[in-house]
């Protein structure tokens, strides 16, 4: 099994998940323990956003992650610079992310574009889709 502990970029999250269909992500990922595996790419986000892609531009960011286990919300806050995650739902969010746990996994190591996911189907989005696709810049998407 794979050690958890060992990926720390989407570069190597893109080496797991190479050769794996859907079904083999989310097995890999139940025996790492998904919420273990969420919580450390969404731990990660913060090192990996881009302060002088986003600006000035602010955004409350909601991810919605299917998953065997159910539905995981994490959310994302852009602003003055920064960028903050937590695990759980956010008041009001500008964008809310409704994908699948392989979709989201390949959207965050960069195997996947968010836009080919959305025009697939893959990504339900709802709020601003010009703020939604900027963001795929801020982290390296």
């Amino acid at each position: 099994m794979v050690d958890l502990t060992t990926i720390d970029s989407p570069e190597q999250l893109a080496t797991l998940l190479q050769g794996m269909g859907d079904d083999d992500i989310i097995s890999t990922v139940g025996q790492l323990g998904t919420d273990a595996v969420l919580d450390k790419v969404f731990e990660a986000m913060p090192g990996r956003f881009d302060a002088a892609k986003a600006g000035t531009q602010q955004a409350n960011i909601q991810w919605n992650i299917n998953t065997p286990d159910g539905a995981k919300a994490y959310s994302v806050a852009v602003a003055g610079g920064g960028c903050t995650t937590k695990a759980g739902a956010t008041d009001g969010p500008d964008i809310s992310l409704t994908v699948s746990l392989p979709v989201f996994l390949k959207l965050v190591s960069g195997t996947l574009n968010g836009t080919s996911a959305f025009m697939a189907g893959q990504l339900q989005l709802t709020g601003n889709v010009m703020t939604a696709m900027a963001m795929q810049s801020w982290f390296g998407m």
